[in-house]
């Protein structure tokens, strides 16, 4: 798996941007260290870009268990563009 960040200040907008075949360890790993890449930028929301995904091997359970981690601020993953 291969992602990339793109962050749009105007409209304040990071758009996390995943390519390839993505599994549960891979998007976890990415997804716990997005925080750190994005701090500074105050991001109002976020975009997710799977277009260039050939295959997401990531369970349901993985999904909700990572959606209610908490993340630096407070919230939850959950949270992120709201």
């Amino acid at each position: 798996m291969n992602c990339s960040l793109a962050f749009d200040a105007k409209n304040g907008v990071i758009c996390w941007r995943l390519e390839g075949n993505v599994v549960e360890e891979g998007f976890a790993e990415s997804l716990r260290g997005l925080p750190g890449v994005v701090s500074g930028t105050e991001p109002k929301s976020g975009i997710i870009d799977p277009s260039k995904v050939t295959s997401f091997r990531v369970s349901t359970e993985a999904l909700k268990r990572l959606a209610a981690t908490r993340v630096p601020g407070g919230g939850s993953a959950s949270d992120c563009g709201g």
